[in-house]
């Protein structure tokens, strides 16, 4: 008991978010909601401007394996939180650290969504694959990916690990071998949402979301305390047809 106090008060980003994941899935379930409800939709986004369906698509799971293996897997990087706020704040926990992590996941979150819907776009407006205007997208592992990703470039890109019946692989080719390896033994689940939380995490990396970084240094009690301080499996419904990712 005092060991898992420990792990929430060392991440409670990581642990809150997990939370949030379990409250909603309990909600919908009890509540027997469809999932056309909070599913992303390129269509109703595009056409509706149900713009809130970018939110609520990434907490929202229909299914206890769908469910388990995202925030399980979220929970195992939470040694990602804590290296980044010690890193940025000479070892010490505040308030402030804490929302550093709240960034990247915030990050993770819109940039993954919307590298989706504008992958979407383009199959539609230029491949004139129609089918995707009703894709319903759900599931938290686009950000799932996106912090194996960070923690994978946090340990060093160019250093090896072991995967796979103990065979030692580049660290930056993790991500893309288990993102094919989830493709192969779940069909139907969302390449796009996948690939896109991996992406996005190499934004994030290099630093290529500096325009969203200063609008939420402006936001009180996220931003930086002091300039001495360093600068999504998502599950996807294709006609009517619920594909997990």
């Amino acid at each position: 008991m005092i060991y898992i106090l420990e792990q929430i008060a060392l991440a409670p980003i990581t642990f809150s978010l997990t939370l949030l994941n379990i409250i909603i899935f309990l909600i919908l379930t009890i509540k027997n909601f469809p999932v056309e409800s909070v599913s992303f939709n390129y269509d109703k986004i595009a056409s509706g401007l149900e713009l809130w369906r970018c939110f609520t698509c990434t907490f929202s799971h229909f299914s206890i394996i769908h469910i388990l293996f995202n925030i399980g897997s979220f929970w195992s990087y939470r040694y990602l939180e804590v290296l980044i706020y010690l890193s940025n704040n000479n070892g010490k926990h505040t308030f402030h650290s804490v929302m550093e992590f709240f960034k990247i996941i915030y990050l993770l979150m819109i940039g993954s969504t919307g590298l989706v819907f504008l992958t979407y776009f383009c199959f539609i407006k230029f491949l004139k694959w129609e089918q995707y205007r009703h894709v319903n997208v759900i599931g938290f592992s686009g950000v799932v990916f996106g912090i194996m990703t960070l923690a994978v470039i946090k340990n060093g890109i160019t250093s090896t690990g072991s995967l796979f019946f103990g065979l030692n692989v580049p660290m930056l080719i993790i991500p893309f071998m288990s993102l094919f390896l989830t493709q192969l033994l779940v069909p139907q689940a969302s390449f796009v949402g996948h690939l896109s939380g991996i992406l996005i995490a190499f934004l994030i990396h290099f630093n290529r979301f500096g325009f969203v970084q200063r609008l939420l240094e402006r936001i009180p009690f996220v931003g930086r305390r002091n300039s001495s301080s360093s600068s999504s499996s998502s599950s996807t419904v294709r006609d009517g047809v619920l594909q997990q990712v």
